[in-house]
């Protein structure tokens, strides 16, 4: 996939999802490794060791080393609004389109062994709406949805794995 057709902000979306779905199976604690958030940690953690601030937060030498990380890899990706003209009448029919692939690996820090590598592929699509003028970006919680539902899919995949007895009560 060309580098162009993925935004920045497209990446983070996708990136959101991900992490919001490692969190929400319980099973995981998350920590970022996004560098801007890690400079502001570190702005913070430096404005406590001055005399001009106090508080209970941001104390140093608490940041912790993980035992895997999440690599997503974005291996197919369509973004994109499709607009036909609508003859005889002053408009345009309008579809957003979403179609991610996505591979998740968990990597061991500690030895650098691929643990798992999950791959998942989900499209959709808005329905068609009429509208008077063309143009635009296509529709970013479509984009949101697919890159949700394929995350809760590759934890769920990989937790399957990692914990696959599951306790039934009578």
């Amino acid at each position: 996939i060309p580098d162009s057709a993925i935004t920045e902000s497209d990446g983070q979306n996708i990136m959101s999802a991900v992490e919001g779905a490692l969190r929400d199976s319980r099973k995981f604690s998350v920590y970022t490794r996004n560098k801007a958030v890690e400079r502001a940690i570190a702005d913070e953690q430096t404005r406590k060791q001055t005399v001009a601030y106090e508080g209970e937060g941001a104390e140093a030498g608490k940041l912790k080393t993980v035992q895997f990380i999440a690599v997503p890899i974005v291996r197919d990706f369509a973004f994109e609004r499709v607009e036909d003209r609508i003859p005889d009448m002053d408009g345009y029919r309008r579809i957003d389109r979403a179609d991610l692939e996505l591979e998740i690996q968990f990597v061991n820090t500690s030895t650098g062994e691929i643990a798992g590598s999950y791959v998942e592929s989900v499209e959709k699509a808005s329905e068609p709406v009429m509208v008077s003028d063309a143009g635009g970006r296509p529709d970013h919680d479509l984009l949101s949805s697919v890159a949700r539902q394929a995350g809760q899919r590759i934890v769920r995949s990989f937790l399957n794995n990692v914990f696959p007895m599951r306790v039934v009560h009578a």
